[in-house]
C-alpha cells in the first residue's frame, strides 16, 4: 500500500507541474532529479512516469528515458473538437438522467465559481479559479451516469487545460471572465435544453482558442 501511495504522490506531483506549465514541453524528466525533488526513491518516480505516458503528458524516448510531451497547433485544434463532441454527449446524457442531487451540486459549484469571477483573472488568482472552474464543469458532467464517459471526458479536459494554463503562464496579462457565460450554460443544462446547451458549449469552448494559439506560437511552444 505504501508503494502505491508513493507512486500516486509522484504521479500527481509531475502531472500538476506539467498541466500548470511549470515543466515545459520537451523538458527531460530525469528520474534521479525528480526523486530528489519529490523526496522519494527512484522506483515510484519511474513507475509514475510510465503511467503518465498513458495520459499523453509524458513521452518515453528509447534509450533516453522520459520527457514532457510536445505540443502542436494541429493537436490543440483536434483536441478542441474532440473535447467539444465528448462534452456535448456527456451533458446531453446529464440532461436526460440528472436528478435533484445533481442539480443542487451544479448550483453550488456555480455559486463558488462566481465568487472568484468577480474580478480580472491574474496569475496569482488563477489556481483557485482553475480549481473551481474544473469543479463546476465536472458538476455539470457528473449527472451523465457513465463512469466510462467521465474518465474519457476528464482526460480530455486535463489536456485542454494544459494548453490554456501554459499560454496564460507565458503571457499572464489579466483576463476578464464573464461569469454570465457559465451561468447561462448552467441554466440551459438545468432547464434540459439540449439545443441551447450544445450551442453555448461550442461558443464557450472555442472562446480564446485563437488567442491561446497566438500566445503559444509567440513563445515558440509549438513544434
Amino acid at each position: 500500500m505504501e508503494s502505491k501511495t508513493l507512486v500516486h504522490q509522484c504521479f500527481e506531483h509531475i502531472r500538476e507541474k506539467i498541466v500548470r506549465g511549470e515543466y515545459l514541453p520537451g523538458r527531460k524528466l530525469a528520474v534521479v532529479a525528480l526523486a530528489k525533488e519529490i523526496e522519494v526513491g527512484p522506483t515510484p518516480v519511474r513507475e509514475a512516469l510510465s503511467r503518465l505516458t498513458e495520459t499523453g503528458l509524458v513521452e518515453a524516448v528509447e534509450n533516453q528515458g522520459f520527457k514532457v510531451s510536445s505540443l502542436s497547433e494541429d493537436e490543440l485544434r483536434d483536441l478542441y473538437q474532440t473535447f467539444y463532441q465528448i462534452e456535448s454527449l456527456v451533458l446531453s446524457q446529464a440532461i436526460e438522467r440528472g436528478d435533484d442531487e445533481w442539480e443542487s451540486q451544479v448550483v453550488a459549484a456555480l455559486y463558488q465559481l462566481g465568487c472568484v469571477e468577480d474580478a480580472p483573472l491574474t496569475l496569482e488568482r488563477y489556481p483557485l479559479w482553475a480549481e473551481r472552474n474544473a469543479r463546476f464543469h465536472y458538476a455539470l458532467a457528473s449527472g451523465c451516469g457513465s463512469s466510462c464517459l467521465i474518465r474519457i471526458r476528464n482526460q480530455l479536459f486535463m489536456q485542454f487545460d494544459r494548453y490554456f494554463q501554459l499560454a496564460f503562464r507565458l503571457d499572464p496579462s489579466p483576463i476578464i471572465i464573464d461569469h454570465n457565460d457559465h451561468k447561462i450554460l448552467a441554466e440551459a443544462v438545468l432547464k434540459r435544453d439540449k439545443q441551447q446547451m450544445i450551442y453555448l458549449l461550442n461558443v464557450q469552448t472555442k472562446q480564446g482558442l485563437d488567442e491561446m494559439i497566438t500566445k503559444l506560437k509567440r513563445n515558440k511552444i509549438f513544434v
